[in-house]
């Protein structure tokens, strides 16, 4: 009887011992529930406009700028294929993944999604060490009183000034499109650029990270029925789906648009 018992033991132990661990794992890391923001930010998006009206309505009313959103919507292919993914380097928000780098990193998802795509375009890669260091330095850089004085959320213009001028870059090499929709969200993977994207945590529902404010992504790839993203909220993020009617929405509760760097193009 006691070998019987043993035996059912081990297999017991064999069968499930994987899915126990997963599960306690996943409790780890979903346990720091950060507070919910006082309100996130929500910017009416029109119905029935063009994407041109849209730019013409947010951006700055200059020629210089609203000349190189035109440009840059002139190099996007009309025709996309079914799926498409790019390959970003992922990097967790958190780069250590473990507890106490939420101290440092809870608001660091604006940093690592700018990150990951300027590793994309770098052809680079980063250990988690080298990652920290770089999240770190950049919310240093927005403390100082000459940049934002202070590490908080970053909407649109923000955002584009941020990685702009933290990563050197040229007025044009960064833009930031005032709304967008699954055909153009489409249309700009296909020509081989990452989308910064921001969203409601909250509506993005996304089960490893809890946060209900403000959040950022990458979206790097698409199928029929969902986006593909680094979603660095989560050390589970790396290519995680969303469906499109999810991903849409809440982008648009946070104010909607995406940021892109026109880095270079990459041969795919």
């Amino acid at each position: 009887m006691k070998k019987i018992l043993l035996l059912l033991g081990i297999l017991f132990l064999v069968v499930f011992a994987p899915y126990i661990w997963s599960r306690i794992d996943t409790k780890r890391e979903v346990r720091k529930i950060l507070e919910q923001k006082e309100q996130i930010q929500r910017i009416p998006v029109s119905e029935g406009s063009s994407l041109q009206e849209e730019i013409d309505a947010v951006v700055a009313p200059t020629d210089s700028t609203v000349s190189v959103l035109e440009s840059f919507l002139t190099t996007i292919p009309d025709k996309i294929p079914r799926e498409k993914v790019l390959h970003v380097p992922f990097v967790c928000q958190n780069p250590f993944q473990n507890e106490a780098g939420w101290k440092d990193h809870d608001e660091s998802c604006e940093e690592a999604a700018t990150l990951q795509t300027v590793l994309y375009w770098n052809n680079e890669a980063m250990t988690a060490q080298e990652a920290n260091t770089a999240l770190l330095d950049m919310i240093a850089w927005q403390k100082k009183p000459e940049h934002f004085g202070e590490h908080r959320d970053l909407y649109d213009e923000d955002m584009r000034i941020f990685v702009r001028d933290y990563f050197g870059y040229q007025d044009n090499e960064v833009l930031w499109l005032p709304n967008i929709d699954a055909n153009l969200v489409q249309r700009i993977l296909v020509a081989g650029y990452p989308l910064i994207v921001p969203v409601s945590g909250k509506t993005i529902n996304n089960p490893f990270y809890p946060y209900l404010g403000y959040h950022m992504l990458v979206a790097i790839g698409y199928t029929e029925k969902q986006v593909i993203t680094n979603d660095n909220g989560t050390k589970r993020g790396e290519k995680y789906p969303y469906d499109w009617d999810t991903f849409l929405k809440a982008n648009r509760e946070v104010g909607g648009g995406a940021l892109v760097i026109r880095k270079g193009k990459k041969d795919f």
